[in-house]
Order: C-alpha cells, then sequence, then structure tokens
C-alpha cells in the first residue's frame, strides 16, 4: 500500500511539473499565433489597397 502511494505521490508531481511546462509553451505557443494572425491581417488589409500602397513597403 506504501509502494503505491509513493509511485502515486511521484506522478503526481510528474504530472505537476508537466502541467507547469504546458501552460508556458501554451503562452507561447498562443503570443505566437496571435502574432502571426496580427501579420495576417496587416498583410490582407494592404493586399486590399491600391498596388502603390505594397510597392512601399516592398
Amino acid at each position: 500500500i506504501s509502494g503505491n502511494n509513493l509511485s502515486g505521490n511521484s506522478s503526481d508531481t510528474i504530472n505537476k511539473k508537466k502541467s507547469h511546462a504546458g501552460t508556458i509553451a501554451g503562452a507561447v505557443l498562443g503570443s505566437f499565433l496571435f502574432l502571426l494572425l496580427v501579420i495576417l491581417v496587416v498583410f490582407c488589409i494592404f493586399k486590399k489597397q491600391p498596388n502603390t500602397a505594397v510597392e512601399l513597403i516592398l
């Protein structure tokens, strides 16, 4: 019984560490995806405008 309890505790701490790393990775991934979305929106806005605006940027 004590053996099971120990293994349960150790797996619990590992899961906590994994979830903590997951939240960090999720935050980084989320911010990256948000940045990518902003770039896409800006690109679409400039694409809708006359070609002169696009040529000025490029």
